[in-house]
């Protein structure tokens, strides 16, 4: 009973994922795995939680080694370059939505606006405020063409 309820969760988190252009394909694959997912699941629901490896290896019921290799496999990158990205991508939702720097910061698990500002760069190779610049730009050009 326990298994089909958590297919039906993890049905409607993926379709709610997909919905909003977050899902890709390696994460699909991982939540498709019978262990895996459960670390994408916790990586998902708390991103402002310090994921160590052996806390995400613990939540797959994995060792260290075979977690890491298995998520790198799997998913195509590292389980810490994943949620990265996945942080980065909520930072960015947020910031649409007007949220404080600071606040996001805390919200995805950065311990400051300055530690979140050079991961956002990493990743997106924009500062948060440039990225929200750049955005509101193509917004207003995206009105004037309607």
């Amino acid at each position: 009973m326990l298994d089909r309820l958590f297919e039906v969760a993890l049905i409607k988190i993926l379709r709610h994922l997909m919905e909003q252009g977050q899902a890709q394909a390696g994460m699909l694959a991982g939540m498709s795995h019978p262990r895996l997912r459960f670390a994408l699941v916790a990586m998902h629901e708390t991103p402002q939680q310090d994921w160590s490896l052996e806390a995400l290896a613990a939540r797959a019921g994995m060792s260290r080694s075979v977690f890491a290799n298995t998520f790198r496999n799997t998913i195509g990158c590292t389980s810490g370059a994943y949620l990265q990205g996945w942080r980065i991508r909520l930072a960015q939702r947020l910031l649409r939505q007007g949220r404080a720097l600071k606040w996001v910061a805390d919200e995805v698990g950065y311990g400051s606006e300055a530690a979140l500002s050079r991961a956002f760069k990493a990743q997106t190779g924009l500062s948060p405020r440039a990225w929200g610049k750049r955005e509101a730009g193509e917004e207003r050009a995206g009105d004037s063409l309607r």
